[in-house]
């Protein structure tokens, strides 16, 4: 994941629209353009860590390994392109998702 940083800005406003802006000053122009900072998804205090593990590793091993990627754009479309392989196999979810509270339901 890549992230914008408050200490970011400056530079990119020099760079892209030649403006030298201190960082509070630039705190202040993000602020008034409403621009303001995005906090990560908590964690469910439920969640199993063992179960988003096997999910990434099978993700990894199965689509995204061995690959060299020339782009940020290629990444993503390799990742969007894992995603959409992922959840559109059912059974994978299924054995991937599957908890011992929650019976898994019927063939579709």
């Amino acid at each position: 994941m890549v992230a914008f940083r408050g200490v970011d800005a400056p530079r990119i406003l020099k760079e892209e629209f030649e403006i030298a802006c201190s960082l509070s000053s630039t705190y202040r122009l993000l602020h008034r353009i409403k621009l303001s900072w995005l906090a990560p998804r908590p964690r469910h205090p439920e969640a199993d860590a063992t179960a988003q593990a096997e999910f990434w590793q099978h993700l990894d091993c199965h689509w995204l390994a061995n690959s060299v990627f020339s782009s940020l754009a290629d990444i993503m479309d390799a990742g969007e392109m894992a995603w959409n392989r992922f959840a559109t196999n059912h059974h994978l979810i299924r054995s991937l998702c599957a908890v011992a509270w929650a019976p898994a339901a019927p063939d579709l």
